[in-house]
Order: structure tokens, then C-alpha cells, then sequence
């Protein structure tokens, strides 16, 4: 009797490979969303991607989708899904691509031209971009951009006055990068308005004033004559003006404002010139002779009009009127001590400058009267005395011929020797320090 066993094995076949693979990566987040169609006898599903320099990430699911979270920025992926069953596994798909978002670009450098404000952003690229975008955010919100298939852009027509926030983008045909970390340039400041300037002609210096100009973090002011005289001062930024020193008389100062920024300054000129007074006459002489005056003076740095005047101690004034460089006083009063100056005028200021007293002449003796002495055949004149006289001469003329005098400090003095019967004219004289008075009147008189 044979007894014969039969064996019975049941082959299961393994889960096929997955079919119409297709993979996308969220801009937003980076992740990469896996879906396939479903493999008959497949348990589980293995989705392996990788990129040409060795980096990869996989994800498992049961489902038809997986998601991809650790992808790495700016690298290209192949992706392939291979199902598992219960004892075997697929092969690996056919392979699908994707790109993972744009690395952020770094060391973003921000770099104002001062002369033309404009704004030069470079960076790091970034991997996986293609083309770059540099936004500029400034103080009020107000966004520009500029695009770049390299390493920097530039961005023109600034605001001057404001703080720009600047981030860099970097984008492929599908995403952007997150924006880099945001960078703080200020653009160039704006520069001043209305510029004035206020001469102290007194102390000689002037106040400039201005407005407030945006970004100014402070203010240069600069005076400059055409002779290369500068005066100059400053000022922090919540104060628009300031006095200028040292300036020089008779010169004509072009005025520039300066505002200072963090990095770059603008300059502003004021309209018209800061004009200083006039230099003070110098080298005033006067040359006197009886009743005129004759003053002079060397040209005038800045001087336009020139006012002579001569004030008595009695308050007689004499004044005249020039362009020139000289100035008569005619008909100058007789026994006066006139003190004189000159007076240079511009459209600003004044400046004066004075001289040694003028003393003009005595004026001729007044009351002049004549006594005779018949006996001694002498006669003694007298008279007031005339100011500034330091002496006198009495004159007596005979109808005869016959002459004499007499010179005297006092205001009398006597005469000798007169011819008898003869009819005398008198006069006196006041004798000045440099120049004498014209003669009194005549008195006549009768000697014995």
C-alpha cells in the first residue's frame, strides 16, 4: 500500500509599481506633496527623494500621497515611489522632478551714492535663484524695487530724507525665497530752504537761519568771500540757525548751508550775498585854511556814500555829502574848535572814524575903542577878547603917513609917539595859532 502526499504551495505576487507619479512643492512652506496611483497588493508606500549632491528625504505613507517636509533650499529632486506588501516590494517608479524653493540670499549691502541718490543693493545669491528682487520700503510705506539676474541692483530717484527698509528676494519660474533679513539705509538728506542771514552790524557777525531739512542729523554753515575770507559755524539737528564770526568789513559772503546725514550731506545756497559793513575810513586828514576845511580819506573797502560832518562845541554843525574820497566845509565859523568825522555807508551798515579837532581862526576883536592922553601924546586902544586869539596887534594908521602898533597878550595896549593934529585910523587883530582873524572895524581918532 503506498501512501502518496501531495503539497500544496500558494504564490502571491508582489505589489505592482506605482503608476503616474506626479510631485509639487508649496512656495509658501517648502514641502513637496507626493501622489501616485494605487498598486494592487501594496501595504505601504516608500517615497524617496533625492538630489545630485547626495541630499535626500523620504516620506511613508498607506495612502496615495505623501508629503516631503525636509527639503533642502535651491536643490533639484528626483523623486521615486516604490510599494511594499506583505512580503515583497516594487520597484521603484519612473522618476519625477521637482525643485525645491529658492535658497534667501545673504549679506545684504545696501550702498547710497551720495551724488546722485541712488541706491546700490548686493547680496550672496542665493541657490536655486535665477533673478533677484531688492524692495525699498521708506519712512512714509511707499515700496520700490528693482530686479537682477546677479548679484546686486540699483535702485534711482530716491526720497531724500528717508529711512529705507531693504530685503532681497530670490526667485525661480515657480517661487520666491523668503525675504532676507531687513537692512536700514538712509537716503541722502534733504537739503535747506530758505536760507537768511542777519548782520549785527555792531558786533559784526551775522545769524543764519534756515529750514529743517528731513534726515539732517546736523548743519554746517560756511561763509566764503571772493578774497578766500571764510567764517563758518554749526548746529545739531533741532536747531536751524547759528552766528557767524570773524567776518571781515566791506565783503560780499556767499552762504552755504550744509546738512549732515549718516552718510551723505546736502548743501543749499542762500539766494543773494551776506554784505558786511563797510571798513572805517582810514588816514582822515584835514587841511584848514581861514573859514574852509578841506578832509580827505583813503578809498573804502565796501564804503558807497561817505557822510563828513564838523560839530562845534556850540553845536554849529557843518555836514557834506560824497561818493569820493574828500569833502569841503566852506564857511566854517570863526573861533570854533570843530571836532570831525566821516561817516562810510554801504545798504547795511554804517562805520565811522574821526579826526583831531579842526580850530579855525579868531574872529576879529569887537568894541574896539581908543583914548588919547594929549599930554603924552599916546593913545590907549582896547577891545573884547576874541576865542581862541593867543595875542593881539593894534594898528594905527596917520592920514600923514606916519604908522605904529603894538602887540599884546591882554585886550589892551598903548601906543606912543603920535604926531600932534593928526587923525589916527584903528584896527586890532587877533593872532591865532596858525592862522589870524580878518582886522576889526576901523575907529578913527584925533590926536592933541
Amino acid at each position: 500500500v503506498y501512501h502518496v502526499l501531495i503539497l500544496f504551495s500558494i504564490i502571491y505576487p508582489g505589489p505592482c509599481v506605482p503608476q503616474n507619479v506626479s510631485a509639487s512643492v508649496s512656495c509658501s512652506s517648502n514641502i513637496a506633496s507626493v501622489i501616485w496611483g494605487s498598486s494592487q497588493g501594496a501595504e505601504l508606500y516608500t517615497v524617496t527623494a533625492s538630489s545630485a549632491n547626495g541630499l535626500s528625504a523620504n516620506c511613508t505613507s498607506t495612502s496615495t500621497s505623501c508629503d516631503l517636509l525636509t527639503l533642502t533650499c535651491g536643490q533639484s529632486y528626483t523623486i521615486t515611489v516604490k510599494a511594499k506588501g506583505s512580503n515583497c516590494s516594487s520597484g521603484n517608479s519612473a522618476p519625477v522632478q521637482v525643485q525645491a524653493v529658492p535658497c534667501t540670499p545673504n549679506n545684504v549691502l545696501p550702498t547710497v551714492d551720495c551724488a546722485t541718490n541712488a541706491l546700490v543693493v548686493s547680496w550672496t545669491p542665493g541657490a536655486g535663484g535665477q533673478y533677484y528682487t531688492a524692495t525699498l520700503q521708506d519712512s512714509n510705506g511707499l515700496s520700490t524695487t528693482c530686479q537682477s539676474t546677479g548679484s546686486q541692483c540699483n535702485v534711482t530717484g530716491l526720497r531724500c530724507g528717508q529711512l529705507y527698509h531693504v530685503n532681497v528676494t530670490a526667485s525661480d519660474d515657480l517661487c520666491s525665497s523668503p525675504p532676507s533679513p531687513t537692512v536700514n539705509t538712509n537716503s541722502v538728506p534733504c537739503a535747506a530752504s530758505f536760507i537768511r542771514a542777519v548782520l549785527d552790524c555792531q558786533l559784526g557777525t551775522a545769524t543764519v537761519s534756515w529750514q529743517y531739512g528731513a534726515g539732517a542729523q546736523g548743519y554746517a554753515v560756511s561763509a566764503l568771500a571772493p578774497v578766500n575770507n571764510r567764517a563758518s559755524c554749526t548746529s545739531n539737528s533741532s536747531i536751524t540757525h547759528c552766528e557767524l564770526s570773524n567776518l571781515q568789513c566791506g565783503n560780499e559772503y556767499t552762504v552755504n548751508v550744509q546738512n549732515l546725514g549718516y552718510t551723505c550731506n546736502a548743501s543749499a545756497q542762500m539766494t543773494g550775498s551776506l554784505i558786511t559793513g563797510p571798513c572805517v575810513p582810514q588816514h582822515l586828514t584835514a587841511q584848514y585854511s581861514p573859514s574852509t576845511a578841506l578832509l580827505s580819506w583813503d578809498v573804502t573797502k565796501g564804503g558807497a556814500n561817505f557822510t563828513a560832518e564838523a560839530v562845534s562845541l556850540e553845536g554849529l554843525t557843518v555836514t557834506c555829502e560824497t561818493s569820493n574820497t574828500h569833502c569841503t566845509f566852506p564857511d566854517l565859523g570863526c573861533g570854533q574848535i570843530y571836532n570831525v568825522s566821516v561817516t562810510a555807508h554801504n545798504s547795511v551798515c554804517r562805520d565811522t572814524v574821526t579826526s583831531d579837532p579842526i580850530k579855525t581862526e579868531p574872529c576879529p576883536p569887537q568894541n574896539v575903542k581908543a583914548s588919547l592922553n594929549c599930554a603924552t601924546h599916546s593913545a590907549t586902544v582896547s577891545w573884547e577878547p576874541s576865542q581862541l586869539a593867543v595875542g593881539y596887534v593894534a594898528f594905527l594908521e596917520g592920514r600923514n603917513g606916519h604908522s605904529t602898533s603894538c602887540r599884546t597878550n591882554h585886550t589892551y595896549c598903548s601906543l606912543f609917539d603920535l604926531t600932534c593934529g593928526t587923525v589916527y585910523y584903528v584896527r586890532v587883530r587877533a593872532i591865532g595859532e596858525v592862522f589870524n582873524s580878518s582886522d576889526s572895524i576901523g575907529v578913527n581918532m584925533t590926536s592933541g
